[in-house]
């Protein structure tokens, strides 16, 4: 084992929350070390859509809810971190479109639901003219109308690349255990972490945060029971498909619930060819089917409301992950980022990606009251290997 490496937090997990949060700490002043078992983002993060979310879509029964409310003004913090002018510089991400966009499947209710989001949320969506709509919606056979959310659409490992870029020397591969925190009274005061070639790292934090995804559940074991949450799962199936059509599509298919039959959204396989991932209904119902009957319901669910697009010659693959969450006595999803203090550590998920900003602003609020030092620039000692950014599930399918 090597000597002992003081700083003041140690974030747990290298997903949008525990890398958001890394750089949020950084610019507060905060030595911070984060360690990353695989890749960055390698999990939920890069397997999500990349839709940073306003609650627009949890408002298609025209009604306000704490979900819509708890995420509104997401999209204006993102945009501000893009441009250069939040809280985290974001410059060096990719966006892959300003807006993500509903249309409705042509039924009455569907009409109605768009009209009843349009009026309950009218600073976070706009009608869009004929002229301006995107190509894939400017085709013979689509009819109107179509809304702009005002949502951007981002490339997610690009995300990790400029934050990763914005703490060289503070990141870490190495794993975290059940058994790798050493109490003393309610404070954990060492964290031996296990590296690639099988040695520890021992780090001697102020504070520690666990930021892990699913890998919480397992370091959950490891804390004090004293305030310590419980986790559960929220499954999830999604279909891809690989084609040639040439327009990119970012936007949800609005049919007869309170939630998107159908969201679409465009990335890219290694050779450059298109990759629209299928989300919405359709993931949260297919958890109970196999791979070809997800990929049968996804390609009738395409035929049936998109019947103005020809995706021509194609290839299909369906992943699952899980969203892991703070525990809810129903098993529903939470509406907002989540902290929990156990002794000098922080439990946290974001929820939603689009949350990552008011996860960050609340491990610093639980921070201060720790009365957290802030010691500067974090600078590990040469020869530890550096997490790699984990690319799209579409980049390994598709290769």
């Amino acid at each position: 084992m090597t000597d002992a490496f003081d700083c003041d937090v140690l974030i747990i997990g290298g997903g949008i929350a525990g890398a958001w949060t890394q750089e949020a700490l950084r610019r507060q002043g905060y030595r911070v070390l984060l360690a990353e078992a695989d890749r960055l983002g390698c999990r939920q993060s890069s397997m999500s859509q990349g839709i940073i979310h306003g609650g627009i879509k949890y408002a298609l029964d025209g009604v306000l809810g704490s979900a819509t409310n708890a995420i509104r003004g997401m999209p204006d913090q993102w945009r501000a971190a893009l441009d250069g002018s939040g809280e985290i510089d974001l410059r060096a991400a990719r966006q892959l479109s300003p807006y993500h966009y509903m249309w409705s499947t042509g039924s009455m209710f569907s009409k109605l639901a768009l009209l009843a989001a349009s009026k309950a949320v009218v600073s976070l969506m706009h009608e869009v003219p004929e002229a301006e709509r995107p190509a894939a919606f400017r085709l013979a056979g689509f009819k109107g109308p179509l809304y702009a959310l005002h949502e951007p659409v981002l490339d997610i490992p690009s995300v990790f690349s400029a934050l990763a870029a914005l703490n060289v020397g503070a990141q870490i591969q190495a794993r975290a255990e059940r058994g790798s925190f050493t109490w003393q009274g309610e404070r954990i005061v060492s964290v031996d972490l296990r590296l690639p070639n099988g040695q520890s790292f021992r780090v001697k934090p102020a504070a520690v945060i666990l930021t892990a995804g699913e890998g919480q559940e397992e370091l959950l074991g490891g804390l004090i029971q004293k305030g310590r949450p419980r986790m559960q799962r929220r499954p999830l199936h999604m279909v891809a498909v690989k084609h040639r059509f040439p327009h990119p599509v970012y936007a949800h298919c609005v049919g007869a619930a309170t939630k998107p039959e159908l969201t679409i959204t465009t990335q890219f396989a290694p050779d450059g060819a298109q990759v629209w991932t299928l989300g919405g209904n359709i993931s949260e119902d297919g958890v109970s089917r196999s791979p070809d009957e997800q990929i049968a319901a996804g390609q009738k669910l395409l035929r049936d409301l998109t019947p103005w697009i020809d995706l021509g010659p194609a290839e299909w693959t369906s992943w699952r992950v899980d969203r892991a969450e703070p525990h809810q006595s129903d098993g529903a999803r939470p509406d907002n980022a989540f902290t929990a203090p156990v002794g000098n550590a922080i439990v946290a998920w974001p929820t939603k990606l689009a949350l990552a900003p008011d996860l960050g602003r609340a491990c610093l609020e639980h921070l201060s009251r720790f009365g957290t030092p802030r010691s500067g620039a974090c600078q590990l000692p040469t020869g530890l290997r550096a997490p790699q950014i984990g690319p799209g599930p579409w980049v390994e399918l598709f290769s």
